[in-house]
This record gives structure tokens, sequence and C-alpha cells, in this order.
């Protein structure tokens, strides 16, 4: 461990995929999304940085067991929070999903066009059954016009870069 912020720990593993032409680790998205959590953000309450191990639990989920699970560990934390920021990972790439309970919509930024966007609809419905699982229906998926990378490894830097200006706002 080389870096330890508030249990947020970074190895050196981690800390070599910040070199050029890196990809980001989940565990340098997690280390990011504590600090905008715990320092940036502390007095907004009503977001919520989803962990990278948890947003690929969900994601992947291979039946409700696991989704409903998750929800009862997260039922108090998730109350009342309004935003919240979720980072996928498929298939190497990340882009970011972010559920506004306010409009009851899923944005979804991908800086690789559509790259990820089949991945996150499917995935819509196992974030709906763990941050809304009383309900049935009236939800919506927004594909989001987002800057674009224009290289094969920078799209953990536009997720951390994209979900801190959504957090400002």
């Amino acid at each position: 461990v080389v870096l330890d912020f508030e249990n947020a720990e970074v190895r050196n593993s981690d800390y070599e995929s910040l070199q050029p032409e890196g990809w980001l680790t989940g565990e340098i998205i997690n280390f990011y999304w504590t600090f905008l959590e715990r320092r940036e953000f502390r007095s907004e309450s009503s977001l919520m940085f989803l962990g990278t191990y948890t947003a690929y639990r969900i994601s992947n989920a291979e039946n409700a067991t696991i989704t409903d699970n998750i929800s009862m560990q997260l039922s108090e934390e998730l109350k009342h929070r309004h935003l919240v920021l979720i980072p996928l990972n498929h298939r190497s790439h990340w882009s970011l999903l972010v559920y506004c309970r306010l409009t009851k919509t899923f944005y979804h930024y991908d800086s690789i066009s559509r790259h990820n966007r089949k991945f996150a609809e499917r995935a819509v419905g196992r974030f709906l059954r763990v941050l809304e699982p009383k309900a049935k229906d009236g939800f919506y998926f927004k594909p989001m016009q987002t800057p674009q990378q224009n290289n094969d490894f920078d799209c953990g830097i536009y997720v951390l870069a994209i979900a801190e200006e959504l957090a400002r706002r």
C-alpha cells in the first residue's frame, strides 16, 4: 500500500496505472470517489459515489438474490441520496451511469460514443432493484453527449472528470 486515505488504499500496481497510456484501476477510481465524497462534497449528503466493486457486482449480477442483498445492505445509506454516480466497466472500458432520483432517469456518459451503451441499458434494471426496490416502472435511460477521448486509455480519467463536474452542478 503506497497511499491510504480514509480506508481507500492505493497499491503499487494501482499507482502504476497513472502512468501515461495507463488504464485506471478500480482502486484509483475508488480513491478519487472517496476524496470527492469526504472532502470536496462532504456537505452534499444527497450525493453518492458508488464504489467500483459494488457497481461491478450489481451490473453483473446473475440473479435477483445478489441485487436484493446489496439493496438491503445499502438501504439506509441510499435513503436520502438523490444523485448516485456509478462507474461502469465493461470490456476494459469505463463509462459513467448517473441515477437522478428526482427525474427517475439514468444518464449515461460514455467517452467512446456508444461503446458501453447496451451494457449500461441492461445494467439499469439491476441498479433499479438496488436503488428503487419498490418501484416497478416509470424510469428512463438517457445517453448523454460528452467529450470524446481520442485514444484507447483515457476512459477512466473521463469518468472522474465528468463525475466531478456533475457533482459540482
